[in-house]
């Protein structure tokens, strides 16, 4: 199926803006972070959220998946005297149902 024949989809769930999105690279999963302070991992097919992380004490501005797609990285800018950004990384739950190519 060719890009454009695909359906657009919603993603529900942050509180306020999105500022970071990246697909894992077998296009199963979906990792947001936004002003809310969250990252979250979807399921890109169905749009279910599949794990949501909270913790960071600031924006999440970056996210990544590492190249085999089982772990995902965020970066966020701290409010506190912490250094001015952190990273961590966190395994992204199997998704069993594939993206149609």
């Amino acid at each position: 199926m060719a890009l454009a024949d695909r359906s657009a989809r919603s993603f529900s769930g942050h509180a306020g803006q999105v500022l970071a999105v990246a697909f894992a690279p077998d296009g199963a999963t979906i990792a947001t972070g936004g002003v809310d302070r969250t990252a979250r991992i979807w399921d890109a097919r169905t749009g279910a959220e599949l794990r949501r992380l909270t913790g960071p004490t600031g924006l999440i501005l970056s996210i990544a998946f590492a190249p085999d797609g089982a772990t995902a990285a965020s970066a966020n800018v701290c409010t506190h005297k912490a250094p001015a950004a952190a990273m961590a990384g966190v395994p992204v739950p199997a998704v069993r149902s594939a993206v149609a190519d």
